[in-house]
């Protein structure tokens, strides 16, 4: 559709440009069909499938990265099959590789979601709990409310009763009110379904027909409202049975001893503590993976061109006031070094030691002041001498050696003998999910005549846009632009937006535990109106009242909170355990949040409390 709009492809030519190794070819295409764009069974993309054109003569160049499909007879075990093709290896000319991992088809979309995944199916997973969660909090919260009711109205059902009113009727009336609520909600909850539905589809890259999704929510709805009634209808037995009885005798209730509202509150605590402090430990990791990284990416970008005109780009460049700096070299990042470079030996090297695959970079003063790099163990300069060379943080786990400094390591692409001068600290230039590259950084400048980067002020796409209209004028064919900020961000585009779905999941449950206790605090005062003004009669305070009610709720919060945390901890230490570098859970998370949910608990019963505990005691004990 890109190329050629609403007219056929069909018999259309395309041009396929390819540059390897410095060799240049283009190959013509005759378009002779179109496929769907993706498939409903896998995660498989592609965007032309062509015959294999052999651009290189030398067969060494043959050996690029790619993925291999198997059809299998209908008889043969997939699983043995794998295992193996896992046992196997494959020898090149430079080094046995070992098989990697092999999923059936089927599977692609759970295994390997391609790069415009922007969640994956452990987050839809996550997403989908907490949502159920979420759920049975808010309809908890209804039932607590709902028995906290049904106490208040025990008088109005022993008299229903006593003028001869059916249980049934009885249980409709009650249940009447509560089922009009339910319906109203789950209306609302279809409608905002529909809003959101395909946006959430978009992002998840789910292709699932409208009408079997409504269908699916409408099934969840209508278990939620059979479900409700049933649960509500429990509690109406239970008090029905014990209205007469609890009327006759006069049974009072005091404040504290309602045990299942006290539950209720406790759990959707618990759920508000949990979700909270989900959420702060992943707001955490992801300021750490993109704030304390030791490169600087902020601001940083470069312009890549399929031919050398670097002189061209740097005049333009120099004349735009927001370009602050420029710098011709190969960027530290993405990653697109080869890693075909193999360490023979080093110093201190055991015999059965694997061999070690480093990235090759060059160094000097000028690229690590651009980049900001930080040397963790050497001198102050990153200038370097013949035969000496720094190594990164991984690589010094890689070769088990300690003291590096002053070992020496042999590369096969010179095989010279080097001298290991300094360690810097490691950076990501892949997803933080990985271990770092290890890498060895040498004395030369590696640049293949395509990129320049450059520091810039201001908005990326508004530079960018300028940039490319001021190259396009000059005849500059760039293949890409990219922003270091930008880049390393795509590799986090998941737990960004798993972040702000959680967002969103822990200020609801937040609210829904607020209003809940506002709402039993509201009932709880009215129910106890008489106690409290009988109490101020006997010489109570109202900084006694104010305490008697908020030991009650504060130990609630505490509950929570001890329930709360240790589950919290294990599943976000579950999470970080899938990241090279992970922040610390300190104490004062514990504590912000303890004291968060403290305050906000405070203010929603502090004014009602003291607005009922301020009442003329004669008054209220001359209401019926």
């Amino acid at each position: 559709h890109s190329l050629c709009g609403n007219k056929s492809p069909l018999g259309q030519k395309l041009e396929i440009w390819q540059r390897f190794a410095g060799e240049e070819r283009i190959f013509e295409k005759k378009i002779m069909g179109v496929f769907k764009t993706r498939s409903k069974h896998s995660n498989l993309k592609f965007n032309i499938i062509c015959a294999y054109e052999n651009l290189y003569e030398n067969p060494q160049w043959d050996a690029i990265d790619g993925h291999t499909y198997v059809m299998l007879k209908p008889n043969v075990d997939h699983e043995k099959f794998i295992q193996k093709l896992q046992k196997d290896t494959i020898i090149t000319p430079l080094k046995p590789t070992v098989f990697g991992m092999v999923t059936p088809l089927t599977e692609l979309h759970y295994t390997y979601p391609d790069e415009e995944a922007y969640v994956s199916l452990e987050d839809v997973t996550l997403f989908t709990n907490a949502a159920i969660l979420l759920a049975l909090c808010a309809l908890l919260n209804y039932l607590t409310l709902f028995v906290s009711r049904l106490r208040s109205r025990g008088r109005d059902m022993a008299l229903r009763t006593i003028c001869g009113s059916s249980g049934w009727q009885t249980i409709a009336l009650l249940l009447t009110e509560y089922l009009l609520l339910l319906v109203v909600a789950s209306l609302l909850g279809m409608l905002f379904v529909e809003l959101v539905m395909r946006k959430f589809m978009e992002l998840a890259m789910i292709e699932i027909p409208f009408s079997a999704v409504m269908i699916s929510c409408g099934c969840l709805m209508l278990f939620s409202l059979v479900l409700s009634v049933v649960l509500s209808t429990l509690p109406i037995l239970y008090f029905k049975r014990k209205t007469l009885r609890v009327q006759i005798e006069a049974t009072s209730v005091h404040i504290g001893k309602n045990y299942f509202r006290t539950i209720g509150v406790c759990v959707q605590l618990v759920v508000g503590f949990l979700f909270l402090f989900c959420t702060t430990v992943m707001t955490r990791q992801i300021y750490m993976l993109t704030h304390t990284d030791n490169i600087e990416r902020k601001k940083v970008a470069w312009v890549e061109t399929d031919n050398k005109q670097q002189n061209l780009i740097q005049n333009v460049l120099r004349q735009q006031s927001f370009i602050k700096e420029i710098l011709l070299v190969d960027p530290l990042f993405p990653n697109n070094h080869s890693t075909n470079n193999i360490i023979l030996d080093w110093d201190g090297k055991s015999a059965d030691a694997p061999d070690i695959n480093p990235a090759i970079y060059g160094l000097d003063d000028e690229i690590a002041q651009f980049y900001g790099l930080k040397m963790k163990e050497g001198p102050a300069s990153f200038e370097l001498g013949r035969g000496e060379v720094f190594i990164n943080e991984t690589m010094v786990k890689k070769l088990n050696i300690e003291n590096p400094i002053g070992k020496t390591l042999v590369i096969n692409f010179n095989e010279n003998r080097c001298q290991i001068k300094g360690v810097l600290s490691d950076f990501q230039v892949q997803n933080p999910k990985t271990e770092p590259l290890p890498i060895v950084y040498g004395r030369f400048r590696s640049n293949h005549g395509r990129y320049v980067a450059f520091k810039y002020e201001g908005n990326w796409e508004n530079c960018r846009k300028k940039l490319e209209e001021q190259l396009q004028e000059r005849g500059v064919k760039v293949i890409s632009f990219a922003d270091g900020e930008k880049h390393y961000n795509y590799f986090l585009r998941s737990e960004y937006n798993l972040l702000k779905l959680l967002v969103i999941i822990t200020i609801v449950s937040i609210l829904i535990a607020v209003f809940g206790i506002y709402a039993m605090i509201m009932q709880s005062c009215d129910q106890h109106q008489k106690e409290i003004a009988i109490r101020k009669v006997y010489g109570a305070k109202v900084s006694d009242i104010l305490l008697m009610f908020f030991k009650q709720y504060m130990m609630q919060v505490a509950i929570a909170a001890v329930i709360a945390f240790p589950i919290g901890y294990f599943l976000m230490k579950n999470w970080l355990e899938q990241y090279a570098r992970q922040t610390s859970i300190s104490l004062w998370i514990y504590l912000f949040i303890f004291l968060a949910i403290s305050l906000l608990v405070t203010l929603c019963i502090g004014w009602r409390v003291w607005k009922a505990a301020n009442e003329n005691p004669a008054l209220v004990i001359k209401k019926e």
